[in-house]
């Protein structure tokens, strides 16, 4: 994958860069009526090229990570919430409640809720090794 940013604040060994996302239609292809504008997303990345505050640079990620990562981040809550209705659902039917649907959703939705911190674990133990998932390949002109 490789994407291409903008340097907006440099901190210490890592720089801030703006990085605009590609619609899924093509932005500004005038194609219909909507603007297709997309917000910028911001990420902090190591600086081992040494670029400056408003330098265009590459970014590059390994396709592998990326998508281990995703898979994580979507579906650990989906499981944890399929697995919380179901066992809502064994228990309350079992011990004769009545909104027994009701009452196994609201499990699923505190199992969901739980994932969250599952997801911020994972996150923090990737975060201590250090491991990186988009690095800046190359500056590709300076300000």
């Amino acid at each position: 994958m490789e994407q291409v940013g903008i340097v907006k604040e440099i901190k210490g060994n890592d720089a801030v860069l703006e990085v605009r996302r590609a619609s899924a239609c093509g932005a500004n292809c005038g194609g219909c009526s909507s603007s297709c504008e997309v917000a910028p997303h911001f990420i902090t990345i190591n600086n081992k090229l040494n670029a400056k505050l408003g330098d265009i640079v590459e970014i590059k990620g390994e396709t592998k990570k990326i998508l281990k990562y995703t898979f994580i981040i979507y579906i650990v809550p989906l499981v944890f919430l399929i697995i919380g209705i179901a066992l809502g659902n064994e228990y309350f039917q079992s011990n004769g409640y009545e909104n027994y649907e009701l009452l196994s959703f609201a499990v699923g939705i505190l199992a969901l809720v739980i994932s969250f911190v599952v997801l911020r674990i994972i996150d923090n133990s990737v975060a201590k090794k250090g491991e990186k998932v988009l690095t800046i390949s190359r500056i590709l002109s300076n300000k």
